[in-house]
C-alpha cells in the first residue's frame, strides 16, 4: 500500500451536507494538483475566506450547492486549477463522483486480511493520530511492515517519488 488509509477507517463516517462535501472537495483538489494559492487573492466574499486563508477552514456551508459550485468554479479558475472553458455542469459531475466515492467509503465494511502488508507511508501523513499503521492494524492479521518515505499524501508519487523508489528497491532486493 502506498500511503493509503485503511478503508475500515472510513466506515461509519458522518454524512456531510452538500456544501460541507464541496469544502472537502475543494481542499482535496488544491492539494492533489499542488496549486499555490496567492496570499493576496481576492476570494469570493460568499465563501467567507480571508486573504491568506488556511484551506482547512474553507466553509461554504451557508451557500446552496449551486452557489457554492459557482464560487468554487470561479475560485478554481482564478488560481489556475480549473480551465477557463470548464462548464459548470462538468464541475458538478466531477464533484458528484467525488461525493459518491466518499459516501460509499462510509458504507464499505472491509473483511480482514490474513497476509502481511507492506505500507509505504508518507512522513507528512496527517489525520491518523498515533496509529502508525494508518488503520491497517484493524484489518491485517499478519505483519505490517512500515516504510517511511519523504513527502505527504499528495507529493509521495510526484516530487518525492525517488524516496519511494529507494524503499521499493530495498524491499525487492530483500
Amino acid at each position: 500500500m502506498i500511503d493509503a488509509v485503511s478503508a475500515a477507517s472510513w466506515f461509519g463516517e458522518q454524512q456531510w451536507s452538500d456544501t460541507e462535501m464541496l469544502g472537502l472537495f475543494a481542499v482535496a483538489m488544491v492539494y492533489l494538483h499542488d496549486v499555490d494559492i496567492p496570499a493576496d487573492l481576492d476570494l469570493p466574499q460568499a465563501l467567507g475566506v480571508p486573504p491568506g486563508f488556511d484551506l482547512s477552514t474553507l466553509d461554504v456551508s451557508g451557500l446552496s450547492l449551486d452557489d457554492a459550485l459557482a464560487a468554487a468554479l470561479d475560485l478554481g479558475r482564478q488560481v489556475g486549477l480549473l480551465p477557463p472553458g470548464l462548464a459548470p455542469e462538468e464541475l458538478r459531475r466531477i464533484f458528484e463522483r467525488f461525493r459518491a466515492n466518499r459516501v460509499s467509503l462510509s458504507f464499505y465494511q472491509p473483511e480482514t486480511y490474513g497476509g502481511d502488508l507492506h505500507l509505504f507511508r508518507a512522513r507528512g501523513q496527517a489525520g491518523m493520530g498515533d496509529d502508525p499503521t494508518l488503520g491497517w492494524s484493524r484489518l491485517v492479521t499478519g505483519q505490517i511492515h512500515i516504510f517511511d518515505c519523504p513527502g505527504d499524501h499528495y507529493t509521495i508519487l510526484r516530487e518525492e517519488v525517488e524516496g519511494l523508489a529507494v524503499q521499493l528497491r530495498e524491499l525487492l532486493r530483500g
